[in-house]
């Protein structure tokens, strides 16, 4: 009888330790080399995005097939990658998503959650494309662009902040279109240098402004800026600011 339960405890613990070693080798993505949205026999499927990256070369398409929850290093790019995350969950514990240089890179379908600063860090140029994604509890911005950004169909939320900073951090040109962007600890949008167009876009309840505008062009169509503790929109250069069909109020109005 005691051979008999010894048998059973050590059968359960090795099924437990299994089980800790499938999860722990959990596939989450896969690079599509054939682009058609669904894996092929002969394409690599990864544990991380960081290792998809790695394997992939530029112009690549990786697709997420389950959320992703990561300790490790922040994903860098240099060349022109694609991530379909086919909305799944990336959570980072410790750093930021993206840390990119002269980059080309396309986001879609993605959940972006708890990343640390900045989630996406964008640097020396290069495009950024972001659409039907969300950005939740950034530890810094959610996006610090040197680059060229295009943003639509996204949430940007509960974004923290360290001395002057915004949920966005513009340093290049951006277009930002039908998003939004709530719950800010700083700016909604901090703009330097750019040419920034926003259309049918809400930026509100933030704890600073909706929009510090320091230089370059500000165009605003169809959209919403108001709640936001301090004001709708403070700027340097208000000669430069083209605002058609938008409700902007001050304080929490």
């Amino acid at each position: 009888m005691i051979k008999k339960i010894i048998g059973c405890m050590l059968l359960a613990a090795a099924a437990s330790m299994a089980s800790s070693a499938v999860y722990a080798d959990v596939n989450t993505c896969y690079i599509d080399t054939n682009k058609n949205g669904s894996w092929d026999s002969g394409e690599n499927y990864y544990t991380s995005l960081t290792d998809a990256v790695k394997a992939a070369s530029s112009g690549s398409v990786i697709r997420m097939v389950a959320d992703e929850t990561t300790a490790s290093e922040s994903i860098e790019i240099n060349n022109t990658i694609t991530i379909d995350g086919d909305g799944h969950t990336y959570t980072s514990k410790k750093n930021a998503f993206i840390d990119a240089s002269n980059a080309n890179l396309t986001l879609y379908n993605i959940n972006l959650n708890n990343c640390g600063w900045n989630t996406i860090h964008f640097t020396a140029g290069g495009t950024l494309k972001i659409s039907n994604s969300t950005i939740d509890n950034s530890q810094g911005a959610a996006i610090y662009s040197n680059g060229t950004l295009t943003m639509t169909d996204t949430i940007i939320s509960n974004c923290k902040k360290s001395n002057e900073s915004g949920s966005i951090m513009l340093y290049g040109d951006a277009s930002i279109s039908n998003s939004t962007i709530i719950d800010s600890t700083g700016s909604g949008i901090w703009a330097y240098g750019s040419s920034l167009t926003i259309s049918s876009t809400v930026i509100k309840d933030g704890a600073d402004t909706g929009i510090t505008h320091k230089s370059g062009t500000l165009t605003i169509n169809n959209s919403t800026i108001s709640g936001n503790k301090s004001s709708g929109i403070y700027s340097d250069s208000s000669d430069n600011i083209i605002i058609d069909n938008s409700k902007i109020t001050d304080g929490k109005a």
